[in-house]
């Protein structure tokens, strides 16, 4: 985890839709302003003619000094820039507050804790609100030490223009998105439109994230036991407390959770108990099952998290948006599909087939192109025409198709159009009665099979498969379907078909290393994906795969006990992860201490008894010029060293895991450097290792996206690493502001944007905002299908956790995404790693809900457990 030390280059900006004014600057010499004499005057090293301020020895930890800003400045969002240096070792750690110019409201804090080591001057940019106008800095000291504090000096305060309160703003935002399962109250969109009570609004966003995942869970139960006929006591029994749920959210009024979980429990226990099985599929071992990513299904374009949504479905060759941001819809996130409803229509994205589709009970189809390559229209039994205002000659057939040399968009329909017609961004389809419309993204080389293309198309828009509930019994999973079924007023015979997972179609591949086996034929779409026909069930067997069932923390070299080791072990704990370098840098001159640190540790674990360590070089030797023969060879020469503390402990040791979160981007610069020099380094560094498994992370500061460019670095002994903390803005919520209370509250399962390190996050109808559940958390992990069902390769998740603020935000929600997170390792049948027991940064273990959790997984799993990540198989 490399958060804190990028931090410091971070710059992070809230934007939101309130009454906006120009930026401003306010810069001042702080040794000009200084007010009390605990504050002294010192020099910045390295940086002639600039003087800063430092609090003195004497003053206490939360003692503080002041400095006059020099004007009143008023309540709203700022950025502020300044220099941290210290001139001698072991200064003081320092924080930063704003004071009130009506003295009434006391210090504020507007920065993270800092510190920095002797002789260095780092800039630093923080964000933060002021509640209120401000006219002194306070810095006060955050520790117990007696030296003299790090100085701050050129210091800047920019005014952003936003004086709207962000966490009013950001819920007054959320409130314009989607209620999912229909999970909305009145009573809190109206606060939350006053921006009068956000803790009101915060608790409640709390209690219906919680109700969200109950939906879920209970509507795959209901679904399961209604298809396959079992479990009915226990299905009605969830019907009434789940109503109970659903009308106290409503009203916005306190929820009693614990009865409609626990029939939750009993049925979906009673269900495995009838079908004999596991019904649940995250729950069991198959890793070639549905994976709601929508890259495998659409021709979507853009990052991993990418999702087709009513507002916006970024395209290849389109950019399109069915209904307006704000248009009051809902949504039922399911396993398979995401429907969203309003009172006219229903959207239908479906992982199942590459096809959406709408249902229109009156009114006309609208689509909306907000970005667009296309120049052409496509009709039955007609020459290209290009696309102009006007009306769709011939687009009464059933259906047309919008073309480019980037690719198309084929529409088909159920009932005949009264009028077709293209406005220039916008089309239109009008029908006299309901109607469906399905549209599928085409590449351009499938032109010349348009028309058959268009028949499947129609055939299948007649019988949609919609939702699908799966029973694994060992190695054998079942899977049924529902269907949509639709009257046409065109010549064309309902497809019935079996979709098939694309992640199992990638298993029938002879060059795959884990190979399923279907019962039955396969058959092609013309496009391309993989089903059965007919409706009867899929079943398949799954590939028996090297499956590790342990698990454990990482622990920090310079930040442990022995008597942390002894009760992780005692807790359950199997793998420990240890960090060399977290909260130190590589000294050459102090080689023997460093020996010492790490042997210490490992001294430590093998007493305690059971773990299996895993030396992690975090920060001893980082790289940031892959093509560097310097650096290459002071990496392998830094390793050796690590290693040789190590011989002594070979019962021990796990795996080396060469470096922690490569910071290289595919986005941004090529990452074949990245490859070269990490298989050069195995094979460099393999007589040091001996026999033990080195393992090396993806690129992408180890996120799962980065697995798509992995390569084989030739040798047999190796683990591939990743980390998992999507999504971001949730586990690392108020990180960058310093865990500021004015911060908006993130809640799981919600709508959230994405984490912007760089760029604003929460922005009016963001393009980046998605509903974030199991399922999509869960397709964030497609790489790592992908390279398992491939290559088959070892792999480990070394550090997943809560850490940001999130417990101060609902310790609830982050229970929840544990219990996903540990659900997914648990079927992928991969070793994890929680951060962290042992840092100031480990919040996960910080939250007791959060480390219960942990435990709770633990203790259920430890006794199928060995004592050693030894890849047991099952």
């Amino acid at each position: 985890m490399n958060y804190y030390h990028n931090a410091l280059t971070v710059l992070w900006m809230l934007v939101f839709a309130s009454s906006a004014h120009a930026e401003q600057r306010y810069a001042f010499d702080v040794a000009e302003r200084y007010q009390q004499e605990a504050v002294e005057i010192v020099d910045v090293p390295g940086v002639p003619d600039v003087k800063g301020v430092a609090l003195k020895p004497s003053v206490p930890k939360f003692g503080w000094g002041v400095v006059e800003i020099g004007k009143t400045l008023p309540s709203g969002q700022y950025q502020i820039e300044y220099t941290i240096s210290a001139t001698g070792a072991n200064a003081g750690a320092i924080a930063l507050y704003v004071e009130g110019a009506s003295g009434q409201a006391g210090h504020q804090q507007i920065t993270r804790v800092r510190q920095c080591g002797a002789g260095q001057a780092l800039t630093v940019r923080e964000f933060f609100y002021a509640p209120e106008a401000f006219d002194k800095l306070a810095i006060k000291r955050m520790d117990d030490g007696t030296t003299p504090s790090v100085a701050i000096s050129a210091v800047t305060l920019i005014d952003l223009g936003q004086p709207g309160d962000p966490r009013a703003e950001a819920y007054r935002l959320l409130m314009r998105y989607p209620a999912p399962w229909g999970l909305r109250s009145e009573k809190i969109a109206a606060l939350a439109g006053a921006g009068t009570d956000p803790g009101a609004v915060e608790a409640w966003l709390d209690a219906r994230g919680h109700a969200a995942e109950l939906c879920c869970r209970a509507g795959y139960l209901e679904l399961a036991g209604r298809m396959m006929k079992a479990a009915e006591g226990e299905r009605m029994a969830v019907h009434g407390p789940m109503q109970r749920v659903r009308e106290a959210v409503a009203e916005g009024a306190a929820v009693d959770f614990d009865e409609v979980e626990a029939k939750i429990d009993v049925l979906q226990a009673a269900l495995d108990r009838e079908l004999g099985g596991v019904v649940a599929p995250e729950l069991g071992t198959d890793i070639f099952t549905w994976l709601k990513a929508w890259k495998l299904q659409y021709g979507l374009v853009g990052p991993e998290h990418a999702e087709p949504t009513p507002y916006r479905a970024v395209y290849g060759p389109a950019t399109v948006r069915l209904v307006d941001p704000g248009s009051r819809l809902d949504l039922v996130s399911t396993w398979t599909a995401s429907a969203y409803r309003s009172e006219r229509m229903k959207i239908y994205y479906s992982i199942l087939t590459p096809m959406v589709t709408v249902d229109l009970s009156d009114g006309p189809f609208e689509m909306t192109f907000l970005e667009s390559s296309l120049d052409q229209v496509l009709t039955p039994g007609a020459a290209a025409q290009p696309l102009e205002k006007g009306a769709l000659a011939n687009a009464d057939k059933g259906w047309l198709a919008l073309w480019s040399d980037k690719g198309g968009m084929l529409l088909v329909m159920n009932r005949r159009p009264t009028r077709a017609a293209w406005a220039g961004s916008v089309l239109t389809l009008a029908f006299e009665k309901s109607a469906a419309v399905g549209y599928v993204i085409l590449p351009a080389a499938m032109k010349d099979r348009l028309a058959d293309i268009a028949e499947f198309y129609q055939g299948l828009l007649r019988h949609q498969p919609a939702q699908c509930v799966q029973i694994q019994r060992g190695d054998r999973v079942e899977q049924r379907f529902t269907y949509i079924r639709r009257q046409s007023d065109f010549d064309v015979r309902p497809i019935k078909l079996t979709p098939v997972p694309p992640l199992l179609t990638l298993s029938l591949k002879p060059t795959s290393a884990l190979r399923a086996q279907i019962k039955g034929e396969v058959s092609w779409s013309p496009d391309g994906w993989a089903y059965r026909d007919g409706q009867s069930p899929l079943e398949y067997v799954l590939p028996s795969r090297p499956m590790v069932r342990t698990f454990g923390a990482n622990v920090s070299v310079e930040n442990s006990t022995a008597e942390l080791y002894r009760e992780l072990a005692e807790q359950g704990c199997r793998t420990i992860r240890m960090p060399c370098g977290g909260f130190s840098e590589w000294d050459w001159s102090k080689v023997a201490e460093m020996r010492d640190l790490v042997r210490r540790n490992l001294e430590w674990a093998r007493q305690a008894g059971g773990l299996t360590v895993g030396v992690d070089n975090h920060n001893w030797a980082p790289v940031s010029d892959f093509s560097s023969d310097q650096a290459f060879d002071e990496f392998v020469k830094r390793w050796t060293e690590i290693m040789s503390w190590c011989q002594d402990y070979q019962d021990v040791v796990g795996w080396y895991d060469l470096m922690n979160e490569p910071g290289i981007f595919h986005e941004h610069q090529p990452v074949a450097p990245y490859a070269v020099f990490m298989r050069k380094a195995v094979q460099r560094l393999r007589p040091a290792a001996g026999d033990k498994p080195i393992l090396v992370e993806a690129v992408n500061m180890a996120n799962p996206v980065g697995l798509e460019f992995w390569e084989d670095l030739g040798d047999e002994n190796i683990i591939v690493g990743f980390h998992d903390y999507w999504p971001h803005q949730f586990t690392h919520q108020w990180v960058v502001e310093g865990g500021s209370p004015f911060m908006p509250r993130v809640f799981y399962p919600s709508f959230m944007p994405m984490i912007e390190w760089t760029s604003p996050s929460w922005r009016n109808d963001s393009e980046s905002i998605h509903y974030w559940d199991r399922y999509k958390c869960d397709s964030i992990s497609l790489p790592v299908y992908r390279l398992m069902i491939e290559k088959g390769p070892r792999m480990d998740c070394g550090e997943y956790g809560v850490v940001g603020y999130a417990g101060q935000a609902s310790a609830r929600s982050g229970v929840i995404w544990l219990r996903h997170a540990l659900e997914r390792f648990d079927r992928m049948r991969i070793n994890h790693n929680v951060w962290s027991p042992s840092d100031a940064t480990g919040y996960t273990w910080l939250v007791p809900e959060f480390r219960e959790e942990v435990l709770r997984f633990w203790r259920e799993h430890s006794r199928k457990t060995p004592t050693a990540a030894t890849q047991p198989a099952e």
